[in-house]
């Protein structure tokens, strides 16, 4: 009976096994933590990583139409007749001819630009809401008088201005946010 009761006594003292069933299960422990912690990670910066690539392909988008508006302030700026005037509209009208034009198709298409002008101040920060709608009327304004042939001289040289200024003051901003970096 001495011998019975020993025996219970012994088997209530921790063994080798004992102990390396704890490390197992320490272990086992410590790597679903791990694996958890990856599973939650990994997809969150897949995320982060996906808004980025949305954010650069909605502020490329704004910035090819501000590059149309610095490459139709050069041209303007160059250009010294009507008829030159009248082609370097074409640039913001892709595939028409300036004989097709008329005041609806350049309203509805100015009115595009408008919207993704006024995108910038929220794309680009630093961008200020009034240097972007004086971009956006002094544009208007300008291919308006183009297109209808009135005040062409005092809205070109606006428009010269105002996208001087604005380029002056925005470009490098708009190209560092741009500029694909781990931030």
């Amino acid at each position: 009976m001495e011998e019975l009761i020993k025996a219970i006594e012994e088997l209530g003292n921790p063994s080798w096994i004992d102990y390396v069933q704890l490390g197992l299960t320490i272990i086992t422990i410590l790597i679903s933590a791990f694996a958890l912690f990856y599973a939650i990670r990994v997809p969150k910066k897949i995320a982060e990583e996906q808004n980025k690539i949305a954010l650069f392909d909605k502020r490329y988008e704004v910035f090819q139409l501000f590059e149309r508006c610095v490459s139709f302030n050069k041209a303007l700026q160059k250009s010294e007749t009507v008829e030159d005037m009248r082609k370097d509209c074409m640039l913001f009208f892709d595939e028409l001819k300036y004989e097709e034009l008329d005041f609806k198709i350049v309203i509805k298409k100015v009115y595009t630009f408008e919207h993704s002008l006024h995108q910038m101040e929220f794309l680009f920060p630093g961008i200020l809401e009034n240097d972007v709608h004086e971009l956006y009327t002094s544009l208007w304004k300008v291919l308006m008088a183009i297109i209808g042939d009135k005040n062409i001289k005092e809205c070109k040289k606006d428009y010269i201005n105002t996208m001087s200024e604005f380029a002056h003051k925005y470009h490098k901003r708009i190209w560092n946010e741009l500029t694909l970096t781990n931030k």
